[in-house]
């Protein structure tokens, strides 16, 4: 809605907020907005529009946004930073060798796999203290 302030060029007979009448040439709020090709428009007295506004305020008090957008940064050491980082690209790594055996079935390859599988799963263990594993590693 596109709100201005200006004078009423004539009687307007209600209010949106107090419902009383706006006599002409007094200060107004005009705020309109247009639905579906038609012009729709509110009037408030000067005091009013103010009234209505702290109310809104008062039952919408603000609250701080958190730290960016996103997912919320890890409260972990540097080197806990560090070394997650490394699993987490090891698990990657396992993630496209598993995908590859299964991919090219050479000979061997169920033990192949087994040998990943087990070794992928080390590592996340590894991950549980620090951070925890994440949600798209098992689904």
């Amino acid at each position: 809605m596109h709100v201005a302030a200006g004078w009423a060029g004539k009687l307007i007979h209600a209010c949106q907020y107090c419902d009383g009448p706006i006599l002409q040439g007094s200060k107004i709020y005009r705020g309109y907005w247009y639905y579906r090709r038609k012009r729709h428009t509110r009037y408030w007295h000067l005091a009013c529009y103010f009234d209505e506004s702290n109310a809104y305020l008062d039952m919408n008090p603000y609250v701080p946004k958190q730290t960016g957008n996103g997912r919320p940064v890890l409260d972990i050491t540097l080197e806990d930073r560090r070394v997650r980082k490394q699993l987490l690209n090891r698990g990657s790594y396992l993630r496209k060798l598993m995908q590859e055996t299964v991919k090219f079935s050479l000979p061997g390859w169920e033990v192949k796999l087994a040998s990943i599988n087990t070794t992928y799963n080390e590592v996340a263990d590894k991950l549980e203290p620090i951070g925890g594993v994440p949600r798209s590693w098992f689904s």
